[in-house]
């Protein structure tokens, strides 16, 4: 197969072999024309942690050095709603940095999602319009980091690459790198727009 390109700015008809879905997905959650040059993702009740068919689109991590960002326009209009990228081995582990609403301002998070252990790692206050969040995997970390109006990146967290790997938690697929989008029990009533995504090996 040929190599992808670093980038993809979601101007295709379709997504391409190389997206995977969370079992069979409901494509109408799904639209790369309802806004041109966007990957728009519906969030549906359910969340990656149902055993169910959550709003995801993802990309193997191919290599233990790399670079994955994408740029996320959302603006939920309720606190159940969020959206972002995910690093996920499986339903009950997962790292996870997404923008939420609480009250009536946005926040970006970082959560880890480990079995029944789950904590915000890192959460700061966004201003408004498109977030830039962009992960950073080597072999014993995974980095997070988000900018916004073409500033430099600045770093949120730092997670041990372990807790997601197939050492501990029997699974054999590997990490996928992730958008999604959920109403955590609840249809989103806000569209989530990504305009692009890189992603970049540096390292097998």
């Amino acid at each position: 197969f040929p190599a992808q390109p670093e980038r993809n700015d979601f101007n295709a008809g379709k997504l391409g072999p190389e997206w995977l879905y969370i079992r069979n997905p409901d494509y109408t959650n799904y639209s790369l024309s309802e806004r041109k040059g966007h990957l728009r993702l519906k969030g549906s009740a359910f969340t990656l942690n149902d055993k169910a068919n959550p709003t995801f689109a993802g990309i193997r991590q191919t290599g233990f050095k790399f670079q994955a960002t994408t740029r996320l326009d959302f603006n939920p209009a309720e606190e159940n709603e969020e959206a972002g990228m995910t690093l996920l081995m499986n339903m009950n582990y997962f790292y996870k940095c997404f923008v939420v609403k609480r009250g009536e301002e946005r926040f970006l998070q970082v959560v880890s999602n480990l079995d029944q252990v789950r904590g915000i790692q890192a959460e700061i206050l966004l201003e408004k319009g498109p977030v830039d969040i962009r992960i950073e995997g080597e072999r014993n970390y995974y980095h997070f980091y988000f900018s916004q109006q073409g500033r430099p990146f600045v770093k949120l967290a730092r997670l041990n690459t372990k807790p997601i790997g197939v050492e501990l938690t029997g699974g054999f697929t590997g990490v996928l790198i992730g958008l999604y989008a959920t109403g955590n029990g609840h249809t989103s009533t806000t569209p989530a727009d990504f305009g692009w995504i890189d992603y970049k090996v540096i390292e097998k």
